[in-house]
């Protein structure tokens, strides 16, 4: 792997050996979201339920984002499925918790999707 003087790394992909380039943000980025998700996994049962409540708050706050001021349609529809679909990850995370059907690993994989997204 060789380190490009513009940010940029350059490898080649082990099965097909054709070359590609990353740039180092993206990995960087990658990094912070596998250590925010594992943040959350490490909190005590009691505030991974409180983040999780408040963050499915915060997200219907996020969704009225994509409302058209004054009326019942929508300014970014793309944007509200968007919100929606990480809302629905974060409820069922919520609610696997609760119920104490959430299997190992669950949070921090959820974290990293909602991250992600």
């Amino acid at each position: 792997m060789t380190l490009q003087l513009s940010n940029k790394l350059k490898f080649q992909e082990a099965v097909t050996g054709q070359e590609r380039t990353i740039d180092q943000s993206f990995i960087y980025s990658m990094y912070v979201i596998s250590e925010e998700a594992a943040w959350i996994g490490r909190l005590p049962f009691e505030r991974q339920l409180r983040f999780l409540a408040r963050l499915s708050f915060e997200l219907t706050v996020a969704g009225r984002n994509s409302y058209e001021v004054g009326t019942d349609n929508l300014e970014h529809p793309q944007q509200l499925r968007r919100v929606n679909e990480i809302q629905h990850r974060v409820s069922a995370c919520l609610s696997q918790l609760v119920n104490g059907t959430c299997p190992d690993g669950f949070v921090e994989s959820m974290a990293e999707r909602v991250l992600t997204n």
